[in-house]
């Protein structure tokens, strides 16, 4: 049977019967390669021609794989590459190619592997299987292996092409390295090649994971002089880079810029412009493109919602931010814990604390599970309203639900306090810091001292100071504040009574003696330890007394 008779013997008779007539290697290769990407219809010709028990040929072989890489089907390919042992045929340059090109994407680690077996069994690689391994590393985003397997095709003196190029630019943007991606770019153009889009718009892409927005916008604009027009993922790429630097004026001359090029702005496209404005805090902009999708009947997002709530949250429009988050449902889109934080951090941010404390405890409620960000400006929301109680209450919360509060959240809980003078309660947060493994900072001993002084407790402020500037064990001290806190109390009643002038002149003048010689924490000390029992019976003096330890601990 000819060759050419093949495909009329398939319409009328099976593949068997045409098949049965003919034992010739050459008349299988035919019937198989010309099922083309019907790769259902490839296999079966390869089994009807095992049925013979004929052995097939590393040709048969070849162009059974070439179908299945087509048809997409690489765990077949896979397959095929295996039962060719079985048969004891042989691997070749054509056949390892088509199962490079097989897995390339799906499974690229093995991808790898048979570049390896071919190198191993001394089988020259070519085009076909350098850019197959390739698109293997870019798929795996291992940069560092593609520059050595495009030195290696310099070396072995195959030709590079576009899509080993290509592969390589990807490969090297998803690694960050720009500067690399825009050396092949210039290699391709240099060697005349034929410039794809894929190839610039990875390029452009390079440059936008590392921000360098002026590179994007040059390659951009570069595309019509070289006679490619660019697609809506060349735009996106390069609103995206304007969008991590922060110049919302551009992204936006190219969100509008696009229905110029005749391309129809997406998704994307407004989410990376509304990210764009928030980080440039044009907050009006940003809400202004939201309302842009909602009424041009764009999908909107999660992304772009959040967008435009945290843009507002940056200025504090609590209202707006609000507002936005009711419109999600009506959009069919989910919030998530992003977004609550957004609203909630806009509340405590403009003074809304009894909105911000709503959108906290209706969390649980749409199953989103409030994290540290979430209580931490709740907790801080009621801090700038002086709301102590609940900002106490929202940190017992945090530590009963195991959410791991940290210095932020401990230090707006006692500043709460300080606003209020509840110089006991600041100090007890201040000793549980260490309990709750959290290193107390400035701010935290800052806030309890303030609050000590402003109720006029100068005795726990002292022993405070000394802590800082003792550097002692800030556990063991702070608990012996607290333990102490009732005896300092009961003392408080001796102090409030008014000083007698000429006391007070005498100890001012020794208080000052001793500020100009020794440290101002040392003085606090000595005063403090040394002469304890005197300052019990002469506390009428320490109401006056208290300030100048302050003032010459501060001077200090």
């Amino acid at each position: 049977m000819a060759p050419q008779a093949l495909p009329q013997a398939r319409e009328g008779t099976s593949w068997q019967q045409a098949l049965l007539g003919c034992r010739n290697q050459a008349v299988f290769r035919k019937a198989i390669s010309s099922c083309g990407g019907r790769w259902q219809a490839a296999v079966q010709v390869l089994a009807d021609v095992m049925e013979l028990r004929t052995t097939p040929t590393v040709y048969c072989f070849s162009a059974s794989i070439t179908a299945l890489h087509r048809g997409w089907r690489w765990q077949a390919a896979i397959a095929t590459l295996s039962e060719m042992r079985a048969y004891n045929v042989s691997w070749n340059q054509v056949t390892l190619s088509a199962g490079l090109s097989a897995c390339k994407t799906e499974n690229w680690q093995l991808a790898l592997s048979l570049f390896s077996q071919m190198v191993s069994g001394r089988i020259s690689p070519n085009a076909i299987s350098f850019s197959a391994a390739i698109s293997a590393c870019e798929s795996s985003g291992n940069w560092q292996m593609v520059l050595g397997l495009l030195s290696q095709m310099s070396i072995d003196q195959v030709p590079t092409d576009v899509v080993s190029c290509g592969a390589a630019i990807s490969a090297c943007g998803k690694g960050s390295d720009w500067k690399t991606a825009l050396l092949l770019l210039s290699q391709v153009l240099v060697q005349r090649l034929q410039t794809d889009l894929i190839s610039f718009n990875a390029a452009i892409s390079a440059c936008e994971k590392s921000g360098k927005w002026q590179t994007a916008l040059l390659l951009l604009w570069q595309m019509p002089v070289i006679r490619l027009s660019a697609d809506v993922i060349s735009c996106n790429a390069t609103i995206s880079t304007c969008e991590k630097r922060g110049e919302w004026q551009l992204a936006l001359y190219l969100l509008w810029s696009m229905p110029e090029a005749r391309l129809v702005a997406n998704t994307i496209s407004y989410s990376a412009a509304i990210s764009a404005c928030e980080k440039g805090g044009s907050w009006q902009v940003a809400v202004r493109l939201l309302s842009c999708m909602l009424g041009a009947r764009i999908p909107t997002s999660v992304i772009g919602f959040n967008a435009a709530i945290s843009a507002c949250e940056k200025r504090g429009i609590w209202q707006m931010a609000l507002h936005l988050l009711s419109q999600m449902p009506a959009e069919e889109v989910s919030a998530d814990v992003i977004s609550c934080n957004a609203v909630i951090s806009a509340c405590e941010k403009g003074g809304g604390w009894h909105q911000a404390l709503l959108c906290l405890s209706q969390m649980p409620v749409v199953r989103i599970s409030p994290n540290v960000i979430s209580s931490n400006a709740a907790i801080s929301a009621c801090e700038k309203n002086q709301e102590w109680p609940v900002a106490v209450l929202l940190l017992s919360r945090m530590l009963l639900a195991r959410l791991p509060a940290d210095v932020i959240s401990f230090n707006a809980a006692i500043g709460a306090c300080q606003k209020r003078g509840k110089w006991e309660m600041a100090v007890l947060l201040l000793s549980r810091m260490c309990g709750a493994r959290v290193v107390p900072d400035m701010t935290s001993f800052a806030a309890a001292i303030c609050a000590c002084e402003e109720s006029g407790n100068w005795q726990a402020a002292s022993v405070l100071i000394l802590t800082v500037a003792a550097g002692r064990d800030q556990s063991s001290a702070l608990h012996s504040v607290w333990r102490n806190s009732v005896y300092i109390e009961k003392e408080r009643a001796v102090f409030r009574s008014p000083p007698d002038p000429s006391e007070e002149q005498c100890f001012e003048k020794r208080n000052r003696a001793r500020a100009r010689g020794i440290p101002g924490h040392t003085v606090v000390a000595l005063s403090y330890r040394g002469r304890r029992d005197e300052l019990s019976r002469k506390g009428r003096l320490c109401w006056f007394g208290r300030w100048r330890y302050a003032r010459a601990a501060r001077e200090d």
